[in-house]
């Protein structure tokens, strides 16, 4: 067990919700993404870059949802004793749009990944390649009325603690692929 003292509570320059944009794969486009089975330490809740690697010709998809419509839920099940933790991702798209139906249908049996940044400049992992985040719900409606929310809400769980990614999704790689500077000096 790890305890410690938590002296700062900042209140002031903490913001609640996600970012617009979450990125994602399918589980089995990852070639590596390390995550301890055991917490024993608060180090040892991030994943830093260089411990995920995509799979060749495999990158990071993204999704633009809508506004203050996306959150994610950390939660603690099961009785003392013999409890896990489960990582839970929503978000909502618009309804009318073909590639948000898509996304949906071929999602719904997929085992995902996501990497979802913060409206802190943090970004957090829902699932991993033991525990991937599955698709729970999905609620397509076209609203009752002209005010009313023409929305595709959907919902993914993960039985696996969260995690805080380290560094920059943009650093994450394709394995065989070549850097930028590489290339410098081929025709």
């Amino acid at each position: 067990m790890y305890l410690t003292d938590l002296p700062y509570c900042p209140q002031d320059d903490w913001y609640a919700g996600l970012y617009r944009r979450i990125y994602y794969a399918p589980a089995s486009w990852f070639r590596k993404l390390e995550t301890s089975p055991q917490i024993h330490s608060l180090l040892e809740m991030t994943v830093d870059v260089h411990q995920i690697e995509m799979k060749i010709g495999c990158e990071l998809k993204y999704i633009d949802v809508l506004y203050e419509s996306a959150h994610i839920e950390n939660q603690k099940k099961g009785v003392f004793g013999v409890s896990k933790f489960s990582s839970t991702l929503e978000f909502s798209l618009p309804t009318h749009l073909l590639p948000n139906r898509i996304f949906m249908y071929s999602t719904a049996n997929e085992p995902m990944v996501f990497i979802v940044p913060d409206n802190n400049g943090r970004s957090w992992i829902v699932g991993n390649l033991y525990n991937p985040a599955k698709q729970q719900t999905n609620r397509l409606s076209t609203g009752q009325s002209v005010e009313g929310d023409s929305t595709l809400q959907l919902s993914y769980t993960a039985q696996s603690p969260l995690y805080r990614l380290k560094g920059e999704i943009e650093a994450i790689e394709s394995v065989g692929a070549f850097s930028t500077g590489f290339s410098n000096g081929f025709a």
